[in-house]
């Protein structure tokens, strides 16, 4: 195969026709990877204030 055919090959098959604008598909796929993001910072955050408490809490005392 000669250069010129390899590269138009190459070129061709990388051609696709423009995809149609879906904004409501869109829209909803931004929220949820928001929604998705704010969720796990929520969840770090609430381990980290679990973390920081249990670890100012005293002992509880040993006897009764």
């Amino acid at each position: 195969m000669e250069p010129r055919a390899v590269t138009y090959r190459l070129w061709s098959e990388r051609q696709q026709m423009a995809r149609t604008p879906n904004f409501k598909f869109d829209r909803m796929e931004r929220d949820r990877a928001k929604a998705l993001k704010t969720a796990e910072k929520a969840k770090a955050k609430l381990e980290k204030a679990e973390a920081a408490k249990a670890q100012d809490a005293p002992a509880e005392p040993k006897g009764d």
